[in-house]
């Protein structure tokens, strides 16, 4: 199989997906579980699990990476398939209830009749979900509006004293990631304006860091017009993926006085803390 096939295979709005997934599951409709052996229905259930995994790492493609990282992803694809393993006894007993009302009511191969309804509800339900991405489809193109700047050298010395303060958790490659990073910014947004998430871009040959998606241990804790602030750097696939701003919700008593403004520190104006198994702890203490 091509890469371009196997791409159109975990493409969820692809034609080749949905008559794949479409046949797989009338195919698995086709069996009869309470004629399969133990380790039979155990494959039966594996292979319930397997397309679910397939389904849900095709359905969950295009989602933007700053709302569903690729671990956050792999993570659900994994929790899909363990939950249409550990239900599928339940299913299996539903199937049968099915099977068994088809046939006191005359139907010569139920199994078959399934296998169809389930093969047509699965084109239909492909059919409408494509129609509905594409109605829902954003009118401005993130990718094709992304605009790529030189790394403001107020964050890039926020983000090296964070760096710098350890030579764990992959800190030595970041900091050569750093050297290279761009700031991600968008055509319609004013690039001056600092913003409490800040996005890396970063080139894939530059050296992965370990471990590859985390927040970086290390923080810095600051304060302004009355409020607490956290500052801190993301990680995805190894590389860094943003810095961002974010008020200590757990100091605050009323969350209405959440701060909506947020400056950011100068480099030498914040207290570095790290995360431990207690918690979060001063820096050198």
């Amino acid at each position: 199989m091509t890469d371009g096939r196997l791409a159109r295979l975990t493409d969820a709005r692809s034609p080749a997906y949905g008559v794949a997934s479409a046949a797989a599951l009338a195919a698995l409709t086709l069996v009869e579980p309470r004629r399969l052996s133990v380790g039979g229905r155990l494959a039966y259930r594996a292979a319930i699990a397997g397309v679910t995994a397939w389904s849900t790492w095709a359905e969950t493609r295009d989602t933007a990476p700053f709302l569903l990282t690729p671990a956050t992803r792999a993570g659900l694809t994994v929790g899909a398939a363990g939950l249409a393993f550990g239900i599928a006894e339940a299913g299996e007993a539903t199937d049968a209830r099915l099977a068994d009302a088809l046939a006191r009511r005359g139907v010569a191969r139920p199994r078959a009749v399934m296998a169809g309804a389930t093969a047509l509800l699965s084109l239909a339900t492909w059919k409408w979900a494509d129609r509905t991405a594409a109605a829902d489809e954003p009118l401005i193109d993130l990718e094709e509006e992304t605009v790529l700047i030189d790394l403001p050298e107020s964050i890039r010395r926020v983000t090296a004293r964070l760096l710098e303060a350890t030579e764990d958790w992959g800190a030595p490659e970041l900091r050569e990631q750093l050297a290279v990073a761009r700031l991600v910014t968008y055509s319609w947004t004013d690039p001056l304006d600092e913003s409490s998430y800040q996005p890396f871009a970063i080139p894939q040959d530059a050296p992965r860091a370990v471990p590859g998606d985390a927040r970086f241990p290390v923080v810095g804790r600051f304060e302004d017009d009355g409020h607490a602030f956290t500052v801190s750097l993301q990680v995805s696939d190894g590389h860094l993926e943003a810095i961002q701003v974010e008020e200590r919700l757990d100091l605050l008593e009323d969350e209405a006085e959440y701060a909506v403004a947020v400056r950011w520190p100068d480099a030498d104006g914040f207290d570095l803390w790290v995360e431990t198994p207690q918690g979060l702890s001063r820096l050198g203490e």
